[in-house]
């Protein structure tokens, strides 16, 4: 196994940088990195925003930086480009000394041989150099604290995101972005929220611990189509309810067909459901069956830890 480098920024670090770079700027909101960027000013992104681009002097009235080379010092790096220049652009962003590497494109791991070994490369660039990536084939992550929206999903072109207390981790973006719709138009807000994707470095249970430690979540959700380490979750729920956070679990993946399906959406393997379930039930927790009732439970345990923080958690 390859040993790994010490990492450059710690996932507190990134929910908090003070400096983001956007790959593929534009000035047309009706694609991806101008979205990105509109999403970050719109939202009062309290860092510096560095727009990427070749072909821009000036992006949205930002200077524009052809290179990753040329740019001021970068936390993190947001990448929305075609997946084929997507490792070339990880070796830059390692070389110029960036802290982490967003990578929302699909077509690795979940798209057949070429994908696999294109992500196996940019994992090996990742453990090499210390540089963290969340992704690939994922929808990115929000600091609701600091409008830090790393997002193309027009689910953010509202006039304001509300704040809250509620963590959301999730392998599946469209999931993630479907509770935050619904529960946005009911007034929930939440702290932050990840969408893992393939998680060819960080995975959910590194969010995972950090929600546990991060002062301003106070209840967790969880999304799960498939785990690296299954009793590193365990003691996590455990730490969890320590710290007197509920924790609520959707997880999907429970069938054969479900599990086939986990493993073509982020190419996660899914593992057999009666043996997640009897973990919970070791832990003396629940499943929650449904994302619109997961979103309902995320509100009531909320509310609920907020009045009283003796209350146990739950796993749902």
């Amino acid at each position: 196994m390859l040993a790994k480098a010490s990492p450059r920024i710690s996932i507190a670090r990134i929910f908090e940088p003070r400096r983001v770079a956007v790959f593929g700027a534009s000035d047309d909101r009706g694609k991806w990195g101008g979205r990105i960027m509109h999403y970050l000013a719109l939202h009062g992104f309290e860092g510096e925003i560095v727009p990427l681009n070749p072909r821009r002097d000036m992006v949205q009235g930002r200077r524009c930086y052809a290179r990753i080379a040329d740019a001021p010092p970068i936390d993190v790096a947001v990448i929305a480009v075609p997946a084929a220049v997507v490792p070339q652009i990880v070796r830059e962003c390692a070389a110029a000394g960036v802290g982490c590497c967003v990578i929302i494109t699909a077509g690795f791991a979940e798209a057949g041989a070429e994908g696999v070994a294109a992500q196996e490369e940019v994992a090996r660039i990742s453990a090499e150099t210390g540089m963290r990536l969340v992704g690939p084939n994922c929808l990115g992550l929000i600091n609701l604290r600091n409008g830090m929206a790393l997002t193309s999903a027009r689910v953010l072109d509202v006039e304001k995101i509300i704040p809250g207390h509620i963590g959301l981790l999730s392998q599946s973006g469209a999931l993630m972005l479907s509770v935050y719709n619904r529960a946005h138009d009911r007034g929930i807000g939440f702290s932050q929220l990840v969408s893992v994707g393939n998680q060819a470095d960080l995975d959910i249970c590194d969010f995972f611990e950090h929600m546990i430690d991060d002062p301003a979540t106070t209840v967790i959700c969880l999304h799960i189509e498939g785990l690296r380490d299954g009793p590193r979750l365990l003691g996590l729920l455990r730490r969890a309810r320590e710290a007197q956070k509920p924790v609520i679990v959707l997880k999907t993946g429970r069938s054969a067909q479900g599990e086939a399906a986990a493993r073509s959406h982020t190419a996660s393997l899914a593992g057999a459901y009666p043996v997640f379930a009897a973990a919970c039930r070791s832990i003396s927790s629940l499943r929650r069956p449904a994302p619109n009732r997961s979103r309902r439970c995320c509100a009531a345990s909320s509310s609920a830890s907020t009045r009283d923080r003796s209350l146990p958690p739950r796993l749902a």
